[in-house]
């Protein structure tokens, strides 16, 4: 490692970080993000969110800590100035979903054999979008986290109706799916018809970071299996404290919308990418080991101007984003050096693990570590899901939990909502659940009281 990479190893351990977020994926979309989330955003009149460092070291995020505490005094200024000040964002992501359900239709079929300045155009079209839904991350879990941490304090017991704003993609899934377990159950005709359009309508669900998995007719079928309750918004009773509350509804659809709108997005642009990876005759893997400017500048030399060697390397393992405003990018021994460094083995005590209870309940099982996609076959019905965190592709599995336990989160995050509407036992925020447990492992989830136990 050259004085170079030495020196950015050093500053960059020398930063307080959250690590928010451990999810696996390529080099390249992850590029693009921390690309958006260096994008300044004004939030409200004369109160704007700017942040120079944004990095991936390989499937762990991690976030200024510093920014993240600068938001919440904004956070709080904003409301003084206006408690609605969150509201326009709504009906911003409401136009950007029209524009990701355009480019969908614009990027549906083959790309092979396309013109470079066509392909050129709608990759730009695509990081676009992508980098316009992304940008709102930074600030969309702060918010929510700020809103959650004021009302826990001022009232407590509106933080029962911490659920999104609007309905999202995923509860469209879940009326879906009951429509199919009804007409399975009635030995309606309809059943084949259902399945077709439910698959085709989400389709994108397994598809996050450049994985892809495809979404089938048995996955279906065994997600029709189980309960199905739907999102029964209860009425939110008046209080002084609404506006925080509308505040923590926002924030949870939109950390919730730009997750779904980025796996629409992935999966649309999947063909596009194909078409570029075999115009630079790269396979999928080694094309979405490019830095999206080296893709733009290798199709204006007609070639890859990135060597094999290097591209293995990016696979193997990476260090990707802005520091400090500038793009970094380190492979070799800097990235597992810098990996270890931010998963350090956490104790958790004597046999337990404790958390934030998201929904209630007690169940016992064995324990399996979900990662990601390729995991998923490896949970069966009523083990307990342990996880770093779970997005909507994990959906598919999470109603075959007995109980859902995560590092990372709050009583809004994905895991915590999914959760509560399954009436699922959660425990969310243990920091350190997939590093103690190990597959197989026999526990108890006191959910109600935030403890995980291991049994003898």
């Amino acid at each position: 490692m050259n004085m170079d990479e030495a020196e950015i190893v050093r500053r960059i351990k020398g930063k307080k970080w959250d690590v928010r977020v451990q999810r696996q994926g390529h080099l390249q979309p992850k590029a693009v993000l921390c690309d958006a989330e260096v994008r300044p955003i004004t939030i409200t009149t004369g109160i704007t969110i700017t942040c120079a460092n944004s990095i991936w070291v390989d499937d762990c995020k991690l976030y200024d800590d510093e920014v993240a505490e600068e938001m919440w005094s904004k956070f709080e200024l904003a409301f003084k100035h206006n408690r609605r000040w969150s509201a326009p964002w709504v009906s911003r992501f409401d136009s950007i979903a029209l524009e990701v359900f355009s480019l969908e239709r614009e990027l549906a079929g083959d790309w092979h054999g396309e013109r470079p300045l066509q392909l050129k155009a709608n990759f730009d079209k695509y990081q676009e979008t992508l980098m316009r839904i992304q940008k709102y991350y930074t600030v969309a879990v702060p918010l929510a986290n700020y809103c959650e941490a004021s009302l826990s304090l001022k009232e407590p017991a509106l933080l029962e109706f911490a659920f999104p704003f609007k309905r999202l993609d995923i509860n469209r899934m879940e009326e879906s799916l009951v429509k199919i377990k009804r007409a399975s159950e009635e030995g309606s005709g309809r059943l084949d018809k259902l399945v077709a359009e439910h698959l085709r309508n989400y389709s994108w669900i397994k598809n996050s970071y450049g994985i892809r998995g495809e979404y089938t007719r048995s996955e279906v079928l065994s997600e029709i299996r189980g309960q199905l309750p739907l999102l029964n918004v209860p009425e939110i009773p008046k209080s002084e404290y609404s506006y925080l509350l509308t505040g923590l509804q926002i924030g949870i659809y939109l950390r919730s919308r730009i997750k779904e709108l980025s796996q629409r997005v992935w999966h649309a642009a999947d063909p596009l990418l194909d078409g570029i990876a075999d115009f630079l005759r790269l396979d999928r893997d080694q094309f979405l080991a490019l830095l999206p400017e080296e893709v733009l500048q290798s199709m204006d030399m007609g070639a890859c101007l990135v060597g094999t060697p290097e591209l293995k390397r990016r696979q193997e393992g990476f260090v990707v984003g802005i520091l400090d405003g500038k793009r970094i990018l380190l492979t070799g021994k800097a990235a597992p050096d810098l990996f270890r460094h931010f998963n350090k083995q956490e104790s958790g005590g004597e046999g337990e693990i404790t958390g934030t209870c998201a929904s209630i309940g007690i169940v016992r099982g064995n324990v399996r570590i979900i990662r990601g996609q390729e995991d998923f076959g490896k949970l069966k019905q009523g083990e307990i899901l342990v996880t770093a965190m779970t997005t909507p592709d994990f959906v598919v599995i999470m109603r075959r939990a007995g109980a859902i336990v995560t590092d990372e989160g709050g009583l809004s995050c994905h895991a915590a909502i999914v959760s509560r509407e399954l009436k699922v036992p959660c425990i969310v925020g243990t920091k350190n659940a997939t590093r103690t447990l190990k597959d197989g492992d026999r526990v108890e989830v006191d959910a109600t009281n935030g403890i995980v136990r291991k049994l003898d």
